[in-house]
């Protein structure tokens, strides 16, 4: 699967990587990358989705969901979703994340992510009058072989990581799903907003998606 964009193809062997444990976090990104898996199904391509719920992000499952139900609708293939939701902050995301992980890896998954590379310098970011979480360091390139309890030596690829959400954008505007998506995600780092529209991710999400989100209010 190759996408051309204006920020470098997007590549991922999808004979060679046909089993895909993703994971889906309510966001725009992932719910890309998701669409984009979909439609170059092919009879041999196993996908799974995973979610992780937590006290600061509750509601990531019900827009996972959507999304997923919204994927499906337009493409009717087997597509597998788990919710591993516990009590407790985030920095225990990850080991839920493995833990669910774990039978999929024993049968040859690899782990996939639509994380993306921060915004160029048009985007600036304006500090909230409200508490906020600090921005994100760089996203970092993660293609590569990694180890974590008792998966060892897995695969873990970022297809998005080159790339900014201006981009996720472009692909989304190709495939006239923009609209459809920004309806179905959540991007805000407030757990008591769907949209604050002041916190870094709520920022850098109206950067790229802002003059169709902000036409739907949600508040």
């Amino acid at each position: 699967m190759i996408i051309e964009t204006s920020q470098g193809n997007v590549e991922i062997d999808l004979q060679k990587h046909n089993k895909i444990f993703l994971q889906l976090s309510g966001g725009l990104d992932s719910a890309a990358l998701l669409y984009v898996l979909a439609e170059n199904y092919h009879k041999d391509l196993q996908i799974h989705c995973i979610t992780v719920p937590y006290a600061g992000n509750p509601s990531c499952g019900y827009f996972a969901s959507l999304v997923l139900q919204y994927i499906k609708d337009k493409f009717p293939i087997p597509i597998g979703h788990t919710i591993n939701s516990y009590f407790g902050r985030g920095h225990e995301k990850v080991d839920k994340m493995i833990e669910a992980f774990y039978p999929f890896y024993k049968q040859g998954y690899i782990l996939m992510n639509g994380v993306t590379s921060n915004p160029d310098s048009t985007f600036t970011f304006n500090q909230p009058s409200i508490s906020y979480t600090e921005p994100r360091d760089q996203v970092k390139p993660t293609n590569g072989i990694y180890s974590k309890g008792l998966v060892k030596n897995y695969i873990g690829l970022s297809p998005f990581a080159h790339i900014d959400k201006k981009v996720i954008r472009e692909i989304m505007d190709q495939r006239n799903i923009s609209q459809d998506l920004v309806y179905r995600t959540r991007s805000c780092a407030n757990k008591n907003y769907i949209r604050c529209h002041q916190c870094w991710w709520c920022q850098e999400r109206d950067w790229a998606f802002g003059d169709i989100d902000k036409e739907y209010i949600w508040e």
